[in-house]
């Protein structure tokens, strides 16, 4: 029997979920909050125009007005630590596409001065910026105006994500960037073999970026099986960790419980935003066994990835320790 260490998880640890949706992520807060999360990226929008990001932000101001003393909004790696130590939650503000900047890269300063800290530039669909994972080739990359946006990431100090791109635009834009690139929800393709995956190829990008990959829980991501143990989840830090090292892993557990109904589920198709191969399951979705109830699923996960052969600190680092390195070297401040 596995002898499992006191220290796995320590009350220094700081524990960072990679992405959650906003709307689901305010319903079940407490949840959250009560499951020791000490900091998330949360999605403020999926999909939507220059309007509906500023209405993402209203919202999301108003919940943490709402909540002073659980939640810190962050600007800068001191709003995170600072969380820390007064028992708040501290929420990074990222948008899950950059439809919402319509197709002028200056735009993102805007974004900055809201509080955005990391961009994902696509949602499944082709945009202005790149190719998105749903569309026909996954050789196709940035365009000429997405490069000028990576370049603007770095001035700023916005984190580009490349999770729901295509793998050549993630691969375009690890090249170009002088700050890590990181997949904050996506799991290697050779383990499931999703488009929504990325290659061994984007893997090594992002680590050469010193970026992360945030190993992603959302069902239609991890496997085709039914019910999702604990070893098949876990099977994708172990790829990722055999190719590269456990130093270039985060979680990206990407909960999202909201019953979409048929009607939104058909809709998002139509829109070419998902297709039945990247979606096969209509929802409510159940995440994989250990992680299925919030409030457990940092001490399970921990349990599960020591169990593995992950060291302690493999996992702290994972858990959060590895995103907060990228924070450092990509935030001016």
């Amino acid at each position: 029997m596995t002898e499992i260490p006191n220290d796995l998880i320590t009350r220094d640890d700081i524990i960072i979920d990679g992405t959650c949706v906003a709307n689901y992520w305010i319903s079940a807060f407490e949840q959250f909050y009560e499951g020791g999360f000490n900091a998330q990226i949360v999605s403020l929008l999926g999909v939507g125009d220059i309007r509906d990001g500023i209405d993402a932000y209203r919202a999301m101001n108003r919940f943490i007005r709402d909540n002073p003393k659980k939640i810190q909004k962050v600007s800068s790696i001191n709003d995170i630590i600072n969380a820390k130590k007064n028992d708040k939650i501290a929420v990074i503000y990222h948008m899950q596409g950059a439809e919402n900047l319509g197709t002028d890269p200056d735009n993102l300063e805007i974004h900055y001065q809201l509080g955005l800290r990391v961009l994902q530039l696509a949602y499944n669909r082709r945009n202005a910026w790149c190719e998105g994972c749903n569309e026909f080739s996954q050789e196709v990359g940035l365009s000429k105006l997405g490069i000028h946006l990576i370049n603007e990431c770095n001035r700023l100090g916005v984190i580009v994500d490349g999770s729901h791109t295509s793998w050549r635009s993630v691969i375009d834009a690890c090249e170009i960037s002088s700050s890590p690139v990181i997949c904050s929800h996506s799991n290697p393709y050779e383990v499931y073999n999703s488009n929504r995956n990325i290659s061994d190829e984007v893997i090594y990008a992002i680590a050469d970026t010193e970026g992360v990959i945030g190993i992603n829980a959302f069902p239609t991501s991890v496997s085709a099986k039914r019910p999702i143990t604990s070893d098949i989840f876990i099977k994708h830090f172990t790829y990722v960790s055999d190719l590269v090292g456990p130093e270039f892993i985060s979680i990206g557990l990407d909960y999202y419980f909201r019953n979409f109904g048929l009607d939104i589920y058909q809709n998002m198709i139509k829109m070419g935003y998902w297709t039945e191969e990247l979606y096969p399951e209509i929802p409510p979705w159940t995440w994989p066994q250990g992680i299925d109830d919030i409030t457990r699923a940092i001490p399970n996960l921990a349990l599960s990835l020591y169990k593995n052969g992950f060291s302690r600190r493999d996992i702290q680092g994972i858990l959060g320790g590895n995103l907060l390195r990228v924070f450092r070297q990509a935030w001016k401040n």
